[in-house]
């Protein structure tokens, strides 16, 4: 996933925590690739998730 990010100049998002050492975004970071997660991807396109209200069945 990072080669191909840095190949095409892409964003990698991941719900992988930035604090441990040798996961995704510690790695991507290493190889100058932008890493996101959900939640950033979301708030940067103007986004957000709204849980579906369930429809109460008599």
């Amino acid at each position: 996933m990072i080669g191909h990010c840095i190949i095409h100049n892409h964003v990698l998002i991941t719900n992988e925590s930035k604090t441990k050492h040798n996961k995704i975004p510690k790695v991507a970071e290493k190889h100058g690739v932008r890493c996101i997660d959900i939640n950033d991807f979301l708030i940067e396109r103007g986004l957000k998730m709204e849980r579906k209200k369930e429809s109460i069945k008599e």
